[in-house]
């Protein structure tokens, strides 16, 4: 794999972020994360998603003691901070970088998985992690033709010392699935083809449940 996106301007956790994000590995090893709020999901949820995860979703790991997403914000592209919050609806909440190859090549997906199920039930929420301003994910968009997905973006690094600390995050890209109270259903770490069948009938058991 080509690693020459990086820019040496980079700070330290990003640089720790793509060796465990575009190789796909988790070399950030984090001791005693600082643990969130547990929560209850219904076993028959967890059944039924565990039944669900299988093909281009296979990766995706299901918890099985459910906790709720640590507090963190972002800016839209208007530049103004938001608080992350569920809305009443299912998330499937995803870190991605521009300099991630895995990244960009999974962001079209999601595009789609947003137009096929997005609504008051369920969202795609993609948060831009690139160091800096929002002009790299906006140009990203803009080239890759991403019309679905809102434009959200960290760049200050805030999101991926919340999530490392809470033993979340080790790479990009990074995809959590979340419930209406904010519950973590499932977590998966790397790209996965969002678009696919399989994808799909994960997030019809998730709405199901």
């Amino acid at each position: 794999m080509n690693y020459s996106f990086f820019s040496s301007g980079k700070r330290l956790y990003f640089f720790a972020l793509a060796l465990g994000a575009c190789a796909g590995l988790g070399l950030l090893l984090v001791q005693n994360p600082a643990r969130t709020e547990s929560c209850n999901v219904s076993p028959k949820m967890q059944a039924a998603l565990q039944a669900a995860a299988k093909g281009d979703v296979a990766a995706l790991i299901i918890e099985k003691s459910p906790r709720k997403i640590p507090n963190f914000s972002y800016v839209d592209q208007s530049g103004k901070a938001q608080v992350f919050s569920p809305a009443k609806r299912i998330t499937l909440l995803n870190f991605w970088a521009t300099w991630c190859v895995p990244c960009r090549e999974e962001m079209p997906a999601l595009d789609q998985l947003q137009k096929e199920r997005g609504g008051t039930q369920f969202s795609v929420l993609p948060v831009s992690l690139d160091a800096g301003r929002i002009d790299k994910p906006k140009k990203f968009y803009f080239d890759t033709k991403i019309a679905q997905l809102p434009l959200l973006h960290d760049g200050d690094g805030k999101i991926f010392q919340t999530f490392r600390k809470a033993g979340l995050l080790t790479g990009l890209p990074a995809s959590f699935l979340i419930n209406q109270e904010g519950c973590i259903l499932g977590t998966l770490a790397g790209p996965a083809d969002w678009a696919s069948k399989d994808a799909l009938a994960l997030i019809d058991a998730a709405l199901k449940n």
